[in-house]
């Protein structure tokens, strides 16, 4: 992870919603395509990547470790 990342990380374990929304952005890609890897395209491929981030934004408080 980068330094940026986790500096983003550290600012949405704060409660800043746009830097939630800037590490989300930025990893967005690579989360649709595991999604797609494993579920073929399609729209449970979209509903997967929709539930993770929907994790992200109920547990980002919950992170020990920025970097992680």
């Amino acid at each position: 992870m980068s330094p940026l990342e986790i500096e983003l990380a550290r600012s949405a374990q704060a409660g800043s919603a746009s830097a939630l929304g800037m590490l989300l952005a930025r990893h967005q890609a690579g989360m649709r395509a595991v999604a797609l890897s494993i579920l073929g395209y399609g729209p449970d491929a979209e509903d997967a990547v929709q539930d993770a981030v929907l994790i992200a934004l109920r547990r980002i408080g919950t992170l020990r470790s920025a970097a992680a």
